[in-house]
């Protein structure tokens, strides 16, 4: 009798602390969700947060305060954020103002350490029968092409006034800027570039006379016109015939012997 009255009493006693528990929970709920008057703000208070609205927001001092900015010159900084809208305008108006462009290979690299392969040619090929023997072939010649690279740059000018209007297309105006910039820069040094920090001109690369066959890679075919600045007095027409022929047969269609 005496463990069942016992047991019964602290069940009781149980009972009673789990529902002044719920209680008290609920009246902490209860003032958690109802909105705290300014001053009587309870909890500790956040020093930086303190020292960012005190010193920063109302006196505009910096110092003690520590500060975060985006900026669009590294990419984990804010740089992966800028509009890609504008570099799509940029490419397609250099497309239309440089006609070196248009006709070039354009390849993406993510350095500047760009370089190609190119086959020389020189595999040998024969005829043999169905069972006759095969000779060893010749085999193919590699040469490397390292283009020189650099980066260009405009940099036009933007007043605050053209920023602050809301009226005028700013993203359109830079794209157009810096598109002809671009256009004239890089048709400049597609055919006269000396390879320094920008393409190397087609003009500059070394010139020969030497046939295809001996020619060394790298080197330009040129046929002489005949005589300094111009064309030779007689039959000058015959240089413009040996131009013509001096080209490779896939390049020089229709040519005639």
């Amino acid at each position: 009798m005496t463990d069942a009255l016992e047991s019964s009493f602290e069940a009781v006693v149980q009972g009673e602390r789990i529902a002044a528990l719920e209680a008290d929970l609920g009246a902490l709920r209860v003032a958690m969700q109802r909105p705290a008057l300014d001053g009587v703000k309870g909890g500790a208070v956040d020093p930086a947060r303190s020292a960012f609205v005190d010193r920063y927001v109302r006196q505009g001092l910096e110092a003690g305060v520590e500060l975060k900015s985006f900026s669009g010159a590294t990419g984990s900084a804010g740089g992966y954020a800028v509009p890609r809208e504008i570099d799509q305008l940029i490419g397609a108006t250099l497309k239309s103002l440089s006609p070196i462009r248009a006709i070039a290979n354009v390849v993406r690299t993510g350095t500047a350490g760009y370089r190609k392969l190119v086959s020389a040619g020189g595999i040998v090929s024969g005829w043999a029968s169905e069972t006759g023997a095969r000779a060893e072939t010749g085999t193919p010649v590699f040469n490397e092409i390292v283009p020189p690279s650099g980066e260009l740059f405009a940099n036009p000018a933007a007043s605050q006034a053209m920023l602050d209007d809301a009226q005028f297309d700013v993203e359109g105006w830079l794209a157009s800027e810096i598109a002809r910039e671009f256009a004239v820069a890089e048709g400049a040094a597609f055919v006269t570039g000396n390879g320094t920090n920008k393409p190397k001109g087609f003009l500059t690369y070394t010139t020969t006379n030497e046939a295809d066959g001996v020619r060394a890679f790298g080197a330009l075919q040129y046929v002489a016109s005949g005589a300094a600045g111009g064309f030779a007095a007689s039959s000058p027409q015959d240089k413009l015939i040996d131009l013509v022929q001096s080209l490779r047969a896939p390049i020089g269609r229709g040519r005639r012997s």
